[in-house]
């Protein structure tokens, strides 16, 4: 019986307060990722990087809607996802 592959990065899809990413690919775990969160009419909201297998990003500040968050890596990859911001109340 085959496993199925993990994807190389999952992220939480509903934010209450807290993204939270998972990186499964081992490579991707060593390199620098750059993320950018882009928001439903595509303004920059938030940017920063990290290296890791498990990060937490606070989004508690952002207003409720409709995302995007592109992540990259140094030698060219990008990932995208959307993801929905809803207030914690």
């Amino acid at each position: 019986m085959s496993q199925k592959a993990l994807p190389p990065i999952e992220i939480t899809e509903v934010i209450y307060d807290r993204m939270y990413v998972q990186i499964n690919h081992p490579d991707l775990r060593k390199s620098l990722l750059t993320y950018r969160i882009l928001n439903s009419v595509n303004k920059l909201i938030r940017k920063g990087s990290f290296v890791g297998e498990y990060i937490q990003l606070s989004l508690v500040h952002m207003p409720d809607g409709n995302y995007k968050i592109y992540l990259s890596e140094q030698e060219g990859s990008e990932y995208s996802f959307e993801f929905l911001k809803r207030s914690n109340s």
